[in-house]
């Protein structure tokens, strides 16, 4: 276990290091190159995405599933 310690904690200086060599040597907005075009994609995907999960949570929660309202089973009185 103290060998992955070791190698853990190696990687975030390594990391760290790394972008700091590349915003000095390339510039600050660098590591953002092509963020927007992310961003332009990743939008219209997540409202497609939220508007289909609405229509059914509103097509299932009235009433196809009409029977999964009803307890499974009555206790006697």
């Amino acid at each position: 276990m103290a060998g992955k310690a070791g190698i853990n904690s190696a990687v975030a200086p390594a990391v760290y290091e790394a972008l700091k060599k590349i915003v000095l040597t390339e510039g600050f907005w660098r590591p953002l190159r092509g963020i927007n075009v992310t961003m332009l994609g990743a939008g219209p995907a997540h409202a497609m995405y939220f508007a289909c999960y609405e229509k059914m949570k509103n097509h299932l929660a009235n009433g196809i599933f009409i029977c999964c309202r009803q307890p499974a089973f009555r206790l006697p009185p």
